[in-house]
């Protein structure tokens, strides 16, 4: 429905005098003796304009730089901006390439297709909700990403970062032919497809809902810790998690033998925490981080 004037004819449908004559109510009118409250003021008869929509996002750079991708619908999810994106990766250089990566909390998986038109090896995209996820195989798909991709529902914050099980994957389906001459992957696998069944993730993407909450925050450290015992994380592996600015992510001190924070970025109403592993070495050139 198109917009509507707060003007005498709303004011004579509505029966309320205080707009009689006027376009708006002014400030006065609410702090007056004998003026109506806020509470009274009718509330407007149209929809906001963006109360819904559908947030167009784009690959920033690679292979597939300024193809258009599928996002969410809604106000309840807050999809990375460009600049934000731009920025991450600017930071993370070369360690993209060629990288093991997992996109938890992926939603319809900006990030995890940006790494892979920058050259990542593979990406585990780990998401809960359905529908993102019916947009993320559909952004994959046009794109052409499958083959280097595998796509789970899968709560990391109960069950961790996702292996290859989680992602429908056996160990059994491998063949047990000797090495391939050609690339030396095992069992005559082509390279590319031994990176994908890979859980020795090298980059981590973590971009929980913003409304999370403090015991759930401890709760995927401690996944963290589970990974990095396991070894499903690299010794020398980068994980970024996104959040609210206002948030401060530390790691909690069972967490801190293993986890320390290399840096921090704030964009806005949104940051990014760089995390390493303690043993990794923590310099900006270590990290393969740029000061911008």
């Amino acid at each position: 429905m198109p917009a509507q004037p707060c003007g005498p004819r709303v004011a004579a449908r509505t029966g309320h005098k205080l707009f009689i004559g006027r376009s708006a109510p002014r400030a006065d009118d609410f702090f007056r003796p004998g003026r109506p409250t806020l509470s009274n003021v009718p509330a407007p008869r149209y929809p906001m304009a963006s109360a819904c929509y559908n947030a167009a996002m784009r690959v920033i750079a690679g292979t597939h730089r300024g193809r258009l991708l599928k996002g969410p619908r809604g106000r309840d999810t807050r999809p990375i901006t460009d600049r934000v994106k731009e920025n991450l990766f600017n930071i993370l250089a070369g360690r993209v390439d060629e990288a093991v990566v997992a996109d938890c909390f992926c939603g319809t998986g900006s990030l995890g297709i940006e790494a892979l038109s920058r050259g990542a090896a593979s990406v585990a995209f780990a998401e809960i909700d359905g529908s993102a996820l019916r947009l993320l195989r559909e952004n994959l798909e046009a794109l052409g990403l499958t083959d280097r991709s595998r796509v789970c529902r899968h709560d990391v914050l109960r069950k961790g970062l996702p292996g290859i099980a989680d992602c429908g994957l056996r160990i059994a389906d491998l063949p047990a032919s000797g090495p391939d001459p050609e690339s030396g992957a095992p069992g005559g696998v082509p390279g590319s497809e031994v990176h994908a069944l890979s859980c020795d993730y090298s980059l981590v993407f973590l971009d929980p809902p913003y409304a999370i909450s403090e015991t759930a925050a401890e709760r995927l450290w401690f996944k963290l810790c589970e990974a990095a015992a396991a070894g499903t994380v690299d010794p020398d592996a980068t994980i970024v998690w996104r959040h609210d600015a206002r948030v401060a992510v530390e790691p909690p001190p069972e967490a801190a033998a293993l986890w320390t924070v290399a840096d921090r970025r704030r964009y806005g109403s949104q940051a990014l925490t760089f995390i390493r592993p303690v043993t990794a070495g923590m310099t900006n050139h270590e990290c393969g981080m740029s000061n911008q």
